[in-house]
């Protein structure tokens, strides 16, 4: 993967749309006093180089009622191709992240749901269902302390 070449003021109004993606164009331009157009033209760049893949709302999970998450640790028979496993996995319902990892499981995945119950229907009903998946380790969330996905923040 190629990466990009990034100026300090790329970099300042990546940070301005992580933090808050809906914040006008004049707002951005005002707080790094830099014209409209000049800002405008660097977001095209950064969007058309798919810097900025997208822009998306930041939901409240509780307010609508997946308040619970979970992690699954899942290992992968050796049989099957590891990826196709994880596309499978991230295919049902419940899952919002898959990773491939290294170590003694092979997969990563973070779960969601109104609460242990559906969380535990997740993985009895759809996960441990997968072809490939020998088995799950499951860790309910308590407390999330950092959750942001921001890169630069």
């Amino acid at each position: 993967m190629k990466t990009v070449k990034l100026d300090e003021k790329d970099l300042r109004i990546l940070k301005d749309l992580e933090r808050d993606g809906k914040k006008s164009l004049k707002d951005v331009s005002d707080s790094m006093k830099l014209s409209m157009t000049s800002v405008f033209e660097r977001i095209k760049k950064l969007e058309k180089g798919k810097v900025i893949r997208g822009y998306k709302a930041v939901l409240d999970r509780e307010k609508l009622d997946k308040g619970s998450t979970a992690l699954l640790l899942a290992k992968v028979s050796m049989q099957e191709d590891l990826r196709e496993v994880a596309k499978r996995v991230s295919a049902a319902s419940g899952v919002s992240e898959v990773f491939i990892v290294n170590g003694k499981w092979s997969l990563v995945a973070k779960l969601r749901g109104k609460d242990a119950g559906e969380i535990a229907g997740i993985v009895l009903d759809n996960i441990r269902q997968v072809k490939g998946i020998e088995g799950v380790e499951v860790f309910h969330v308590w407390e999330t302390v950092k959750e942001s996905g921001d890169i630069l923040n």
